[in-house]
């Protein structure tokens, strides 16, 4: 994709090449193949190519012989190389605006062909997405979101790009704790039965939601085959005592009479068993030294949260005429059941639904878990989590019907009061991960 802003510049500013001049001849830009007019050039002036991202590497093809190629920054000439019918020179610079100038026999520029390309750094973005569970818990769970887009060129006729997403789901050791105070002995293991989270497009750009799910290459230890017992005893399908009769029995689990379970993805949990002073679980308040703490319960602590890889999936989407950044986030569209409040009962009737904020979609193992949800397993506690994308908000304080992401959305019935927990607000643009657009419209 082509990286470029242009601007094409006579004497007096104007935006028109001027007339009249028999020597004037195009500067065109290829890419991938496609020609793109982004300039003129004559013996009088050299016309601006100024390119918005750095670095940029220019690069040089079927410049006549002879003809020397300079590039002019900050009022010097920079040369690259000097043409001999077929050539290919390229320059890296870390430049903000660059003039291309050709000078061939007599003086005269001449124009030739540029390839200009650029790579765009991956953008990452934690982007809050709330979830309701089976079990009452902070909501909020932050799910990371990486874009990886090309160059973008908008214009009157923008061509398509590909995007790739990856991310990470990450679920609040809150509930790991929680299953392992249950458990005896507690789990520093569970099993992901499913996640999905969607990438949509907000604006700026037209595509299809992409639906990233687990990567399974990445979780540790992953696709695992489990005993029936004893917990947690890993199996060998090929250790069947019948291989056409999977419940026949298994020699890697109790007695060799209990199956090996089908294929599961198992995940490790974030401990450490240094509890005692001074300790990584000291330092977060879960040593030995808290008579509460997960040391004092099962000897290990959770050390973070649980991030779960989702493997990275791609999108064709095409830019807007506008010109302006395409943002990209987690689904907040087209999500079943979820509700925008005001809305009719009975949703929309906790303290944590003022009006403008959102009602999430309900949390039930058995329903399909897209766009946005997780399902767990730990140690057969079934853990169901449905999300949204949602930035955290809270209730104006002189009308706490009405939610509110700052002081300023209150107007005369703030401040904006954060105390009232689990309100879930639409997410601003701010929020959102912005790919621009690098060549505006003429």
């Amino acid at each position: 994709m082509l990286a470029l802003w242009v601007f094409v510049v006579g004497q007096s500013g104007d935006c028109e090449p001027p007339t009249g001049n028999t020597d004037l001849t195009l500067l065109e830009l290829e890419d991938e193949g496609q020609n793109v007019v982004v300039g003129f050039m004559s013996s009088e002036r050299t016309y601006d190519v100024v390119v918005a991202k750095n670095p940029v590497t220019v690069r040089a093809e079927s410049v006549e012989a002879g003809a020397t190629i300079s590039l002019f920054y900050e009022g010097a000439y920079l040369p690259i190389g000097i043409g001999s019918g077929e050539v290919d020179v390229s320059v890296s610079l870390g430049m903000s605006a660059l003039v291309v100038v050709v000078e061939a026999t007599g003086g005269l520029v001449r124009s030739y062909i540029l390839n200009v390309t650029h790579d765009v750094p991956p953008q990452t973005k934690t982007i809050p997405v709330p979830c309701v569970s089976a079990v009452p818990a902070p909501n909020e769970l932050g799910f990371d979101l990486t874009v990886a887009a090309p160059s973008v060129a908008g214009g009157p006729a923008p061509e398509d790009f590909t995007a790739s997403f990856s991310g990470v789901a990450r679920v609040p050791k809150f509930y790991m704790e929680v299953a392992s105070n249950i458990i005896p002995g507690g789990i520093q293991q569970g099993v992901v039965d499913d996640v999905a989270a969607t990438v949509q497009v907000r604006s700026g750009a037209t595509g299809p939601d992409v639906l990233l799910t687990a990567d399974l290459d990445a979780i540790i230890p992953g696709p695992t085959n489990l005993c029936a017992l004893p917990p947690g005893q890993v199996c060998d399908p090929a250790n069947d005592l019948d291989p056409n009769d999977p419940l026949a029995g298994n020699t890697d689990c109790l007695g060799g009479v209990l199956p090996c379970l089908p294929e599961v993805t198992l995940i490790d949990f974030p401990t450490s068993s240094d509890c005692g002073a001074g300790g990584v679980c000291e330092a977060i308040g879960e040593g030995f030294a808290n008579p509460n703490s997960s040391c004092s319960y099962v000897g290990f602590c959770f050390t973070d949260d649980l991030s779960i890889p989702l493997a990275a999936a791609t999108g064709v989407f095409t830019p807007d005429s506008s010109g302006d950044d395409i943002l990209f986030g987690w689904a907040d569209q087209n999500v079943p059941d979820l509700v925008l409040c005001p809305a009719a009962a009975p949703r929309c009737t906790e303290t944590f639904h003022p009006d403008g904020s959102y009602d999430l979609p309900p949390a039930v193992y058995a329903n399909p878990v897209a766009p946005m949800g997780l399902r767990l397993d730990f140690s057969s506690l079934f853990l169901p989590l449905q999300c949204a994308m949602a930035e955290p908000g809270g209730v104006c304080t002189g009308q706490t019907d009405l939610g509110c992401l700052t002081d300023a959305d209150c107007g005369a019935f703030g401040p904006c009061d954060f105390t009232v927990e689990g309100v879930s607000m639409p997410t601003p643009d701010a929020s959102l991960i912005a790919v621009p657009i690098e060549a505006p419209n003429p």
